[in-house]
């Protein structure tokens, strides 16, 4: 093999694309460094159907992340990032109006485009909890959904602000 061939090929191995990102999500993210640019961490228990879109040097890309784990890990890991048990509010939530426009109540708490990209199922029908107080060390804050009909808990988290410098 050709040094140039080589380095082709090592280069085109950098910009593979992760398995767990979202449609949408540059090639050569991966979620240990997007998380890692928000000063977030991944639960220490097992997690599984992990999702994200984001990006770790863009920062107008804001992260979207998505994951199932134990009802008791999610917990404490809501609980490790500010949040406070009993703060929650139930998604759907009841008829708002938000810039003069009404909003069904089963409109999800994210932007409808990034739920249906990112491939998330929300069931209107069923019940979530809703929190807006997940704070990171590095100062970003995050709206959280949770899926509690079962004990294996979805997760669902979207960036509202940037981490700080």
């Amino acid at each position: 093999m050709s040094a140039l061939s080589a380095l082709a090929l090592v280069s085109c191995s950098f910009k593979e694309k992760d398995p767990r990102a979202y449609p949408g999500t540059r090639a050569g993210e991966r979620l240990e460094s997007v998380v890692e640019s928000y000063g977030l961490q991944l639960p220490s228990c097992d997690i599984t159907d992990v999702g994200f879109s984001g990006s770790s040097k863009r920062p107008g890309e804001k992260l979207n992340l998505s994951f199932r784990a134990p009802e008791e890990c999610v917990n404490r890991y809501l609980a490790d990032h500010g949040v406070k048990a009993g703060e929650a509010v139930s998604w759907p939530f009841g008829p708002r109006v938000i810039d003069g426009r009404e909003v069904s109540p089963t409109e999800p708490p994210f932007a409808g485009g990034d739920v249906k990209r990112f491939g998330w199922k929300l069931d209107a029908t069923g019940k979530y909890e809703y929190y807006d107080s997940f704070t990171t060390i590095k100062g970003a804050h995050f709206a959280v959904l949770v899926d509690v009909h079962d004990p294996m808990r979805t997760i669902y988290m979207h960036a509202v602000t940037q981490p700080g410098p």
